[in-house]
């Protein structure tokens, strides 16, 4: 995939949601369509990727021209991070879906489309020598837009408690991609190689790869009335996923998923 298609997909999406029906005023809504425009969700979340496994090999596929980044690793021990975290930026619209048997479109069912705009994560692979006070950290930085799509099965729990289930998946190109090279001292397991004292770091960059995702999940969440149109709550996804680099094979990433906390607003 790419940037290219992505764009593509976007376009298709515009095109399937301007012909369907929007809600407008409050007389009866004759069903015409497949979908009923209903609602919108905007949530701020925090996501992740957990790679099955990362090697320098693997690490090299990000970068334009590895050879660049080629170093004398002798005497060093590696010390591999297989997951990434980042934030993200979520907005979905939200349509019922039509029960053609009796005429009526389903208040217990929702389809979603949406778009998820993701800060940068970074995918790090770490060489060190205690002896010699020294280490090389391997870093690929990538942003990530992404277009999604769910089917969402839901209910009031209580008069004030809205609860969701459902599956989805989404499709990704990257941005703003960026290798660099970290030269610095000897740190410690598990701590992050820029905690160290600025004079003792040296930082080099490089170009990198476009990189394309295919994302599947499960959704959870419960949400919250504030008033009869507004609600409040959080969803959690978990589920896997395939990273495409060109030149390489399909790379697993055995967890993905994602926190987030939003507001709706519904029509109808």
């Amino acid at each position: 995939m790419s940037k290219k298609l992505l764009s593509g997909s976007f376009l298709i999406l515009l095109l399937l949601l301007a012909n369907y029906s929007w809600a407008g005023g409050d007389g009866a809504q004759v069903p015409t369509r497949s979908l009923f425009f209903n609602n919108y969700q905007i949530a701020l979340g925090v996501d992740n990727d957990h790679y099955g496994s990362m090697s320098l090999d693997r690490m090299m596929y990000f970068a334009k021209y590895p050879y660049q980044m080629q170093r004398d690793l002798s005497g060093f021990t590696e010390e591999i991070n297989t997951t990434a975290y980042g934030m993200a930026l979520y907005v979905n619209l939200g349509f019922s879906p039509l029960n053609k048997k009796i005429g009526e479109y389903r208040e217990n069912r929702e389809v979603r489309f949406g778009m998820g705009f993701h800060s940068p994560k970074e995918a790090m692979l770490s060489y060190k020598d205690a002896s010699r006070d020294t280490s090389i950290v391997y870093c690929n930085i990538q942003s990530e837009i992404t277009i999604e799509g769910s089917y969402i099965f839901k209910g009031d729990w209580g008069r004030k408690w809205m609860w969701r289930l459902g599956f989805g998946g989404s499709i990704g190109t990257t941005f703003n991609n960026s290798m660099m090279l970290i030269h610095g001292r000897y740190y410690e397991p598990g701590a992050h190689p820029t905690e160290q004292p600025e004079e003792d770091i040296e930082t080099e960059t490089f170009r990198a790869k476009n990189v394309s995702y295919l994302r599947a999940y499960l959704i959870a969440g419960i949400s919250y009335k504030l008033g009869e149109k507004w609600a409040m709550g959080f969803e959690y996804r978990r589920g896997c996923g395939v990273q495409l680099i060109g030149g390489s094979d399909p790379h697993y990433l055995q967890r993905t998923g994602s926190f987030m906390l939003g507001v709706s607003k519904r029509f109808r």
